[in-house]
């Protein structure tokens, strides 16, 4: 329990440092066309697809992990386990590629609190982004 004599914590927004590289990313991811017969897309594919142009302007190495899903689910296993993926991705790969402007202004804010002292919780409504900033 919190005491009341402690405030509570205020959110922080940290602006992403520019990138063009990040930017080029999201100019590539073109919108859905629409099929023939003018059908929409279902809300959870406009929201995987939100979530994957999201996930692709924090880490580009996001392509991998979509890549060794889609090759997992080719070779007829009936589930793929998504975390394990994106986990070993993260750990392989995130050395070895660039880093984008947000992660590396996300990097500077949290070696700055950890020089101050301060300690920090990280929330997000998806898996990708805390796999992410714990390998951080």
């Amino acid at each position: 329990m919190i005491q009341r004599v402690w405030s509570r914590p205020e959110p922080e927004s940290i602006l992403p440092f520019l990138d063009d590289e990040t930017s080029d990313l999201a100019k590539q991811f073109v919108r859905v066309p629409r099929n023939k017969d003018k059908t929409d897309l279902s809300l959870n594919e406009i929201m995987e697809r939100a979530d994957m142009q999201r996930f692709i302007a924090w880490a580009p190495l996001y392509w991998d992990i979509v890549g060794r899903i889609e090759a997992e689910k080719k070779t007829g296993k009936t589930t793929v386990n998504r975390i394990a993926i994106m986990e070993q991705v993260v750990m392989t790969m995130l050395n070895k590629t660039r880093f984008s402007g947000r992660l590396r202004c996300f990097m500077s804010f949290m070696k700055a609190l950890c020089a101050k002292g301060q300690h920090v919780i990280i929330v997000a409504d998806r898996l990708f982004p805390l796999i992410l900033m714990y390998y951080i």
